[in-house]
């Protein structure tokens, strides 16, 4: 996408795929779903109809079983569009070993969060973990500005 005088040629592509419960194993299934061949599917049909997306948002629960090789399964899977991908862990993902596979995406030194800051022609987008939240005020800790 191209930016003349702070105006975009055209409106930024965001695409995002939820809840997909991937496995280690692509035979691995939830509640008798074999959940890789939908996501596949999922991701082809959007790299058909968008194959010009700038970004692809993948939000969890991404892996059901926890294990760094299903992130990694993933990457390989996503081939050239992991470098436009951006992950949003779910309660079943390990996020130090989301971050390990999908370098660049911020974690906090316990694994507790993960976000992104990420800039489209005039779109800035944002994720941020709820834990940077304090429930008492609804307001964002520091840690979201490193």
């Amino acid at each position: 996408m191209s930016v003349k005088d702070g105006i975009p040629s055209r409106m930024a592509t965001v695409v995002q795929i939820s809840d997909p419960h991937l496995f280690a194993s692509r035979d691995g299934g939830l509640h008798g779903v074999a959940t890789w061949p939908r996501f596949e599917r999922a991701l082809h049909e959007i790299q058909r109809r968008w194959p010009h997306a700038e970004r692809l948002i993948i939000t969890g629960d991404i892996a059901h079983d926890e294990v760094r090789d299903t992130y990694a399964l993933l990457r390989e899977v996503l081939g050239p569009w992991a470098q436009r991908t951006r992950v949003i862990p779910g309660n079943h993902d390990h996020r130090t070993d989301l971050q390990a596979v999908f370098q660049g995406q911020h974690c906090g030194p316990d694994g507790a969060w993960m976000g992104f800051e990420d800039h489209l022609g005039t779109w800035q987008l944002m994720k941020v973990s709820s834990p940077l939240f304090k429930p008492s005020t609804d307001t964002l800790t520091a840690c979201l500005f490193l």
